[in-house]
């Protein structure tokens, strides 16, 4: 039941609905929401990141296109220094890249929980 009630939009694109949780601004000039999307870098899947760079590079709108002109850091350990990832942070809008990583990034690399709670501010 579930796989015949996904199937018919597994190929459908969310861009729309992308574009408009992070630009449509609320009755106080606010906007709604702020997206970190994740990708593990050790991804075999067919959803890893060079799929998800493509992707976001179709997105459009206001927090796509700050997004697209932001460039690139390097997200440190916080003891030892080494670079556990790659984030491209336009605001509302950023992608970060963890090495080490593979489709469940979170279960790969531990400190990407705190990663996650400081960029949405919990």
């Amino acid at each position: 039941m579930v796989s015949k009630n996904y199937t018919p939009q597994v190929n459908d694109s969310f861009a729309d609905l992308v574009r408009e949780l992070l630009d449509d601004p609320e009755h106080d000039g606010n906007y709604k929401q702020r997206m970190v999307v994740i990708s593990g870098l050790n991804d075999a899947k067919d959803c890893n990141f060079l799929g998800t760079g493509a992707w976001l590079t179709k997105l459009g709108g206001i927090s796509a296109a700050e997004f697209k002109i932001a460039g690139t850091t390097k997200w440190l350990h916080p003891t030892t220094k080494k670079v556990i990832g790659f984030e491209q942070n336009g605001g509302r809008l950023s992608w970060l890249k963890v090495l080490n990583a593979g489709h469940l990034a979170v279960l790969d690399q531990p400190l990407l929980i705190q990663y996650i709670l400081g960029a949405v501010g919990l």
